[in-house]
């Protein structure tokens, strides 16, 4: 199976905006033969290490997998995008192992089961008064103290303390 089936799939059944632009392959491209699928909400150069590991060569993401920096800071001008050595690593793990990776955003913030129903549901928000009327969901949510609400999103999330061990060191 190439990536082409798999993406072109996703948007059958989340279709893409006519202004959306950012439902883009950001490493390799539709002729990727797929052996094996990684989906996360914002792939890192950790995450593509397990992917080689593992013989994931198509990746699925909602967020950017690139760092963007501005062209100009108060303090002066950033090296580029591309000379971001962040970048560059990740750059060199999609190329070296085979890795396609595709985007999509606003195609999955749009679906009726997309990212925001998804994370109310996570949440238990779901009973919860909510306004679309933005194009994301504004939750009513009873009041409670603000080390409350921390709790429960984390306790929701099934976060702890340190979300990311893999980070640190």
């Amino acid at each position: 199976m190439k990536a082409r089936d798999i993406i072109e799939y996703v948007f059958q059944i989340a279709p893409n905006p006519d202004w959306a632009k950012e439902n883009i392959y950001e490493f390799g491209g539709p002729e990727t033969e797929v052996r094996a699928v990684g989906v996360a909400w914002w792939i890192d150069s950790k995450m593509l290490e397990d992917f080689a590991r593992k013989g994931i060569t198509l990746g699925l993401t909602h967020e950017r997998v690139i760092y963007d920096l501005p062209q100009t800071y108060a303090w002066g001008t950033p090296c580029r995008s591309g000379e971001l050595g962040a970048n560059q690593r990740i750059a060199r793990l999609c190329g070296e192992n085979g890795i396609t990776i595709h985007r999509f955003h606003s195609n999955l913030d749009l679906a009726d089961w997309g990212m925001p129903h998804a994370l109310l549901e996570q949440l238990g928000w779901s009973s919860h008064p909510v306004d679309w009327s933005r194009g994301i969901p504004v939750v009513t949510h009873p009041p409670v103290r603000l080390a409350d609400l921390i709790g429960e999103v984390k306790a929701g999330l099934r976060l702890h303390e340190n979300p990311m061990p893999w980070a640190v060191g």
